[in-house]
């Protein structure tokens, strides 16, 4: 038996090339070097992240059509 290879399953941890770069580089840093870089630019990364996903779940609504529980 062997390994199955290329079963394009699993963690996908790259970032997709969609034929459109919007930057020179992109990469991944631990969470606590973004904050460092965010500090050191005067920014509250934390904030910004809450921010963030409070204006996609104020903009998200239920396609439910199911009655209140």
């Amino acid at each position: 038996m062997g390994v199955v290879r290329n079963s394009n399953s699993g963690e996908k941890s790259f970032l997709k090339l969609d034929g459109t770069p919007k930057l020179k580089a992109a990469s991944w840093i631990h969470l606590d070097v973004a904050r460092n870089l965010a500090s050191a630019a005067g920014l509250d990364l934390d904030k910004m992240m809450s921010d963030a996903v409070r204006a996609i779940s104020n903009r998200f609504r239920s396609m439910c059509a199911c009655p209140p529980t």
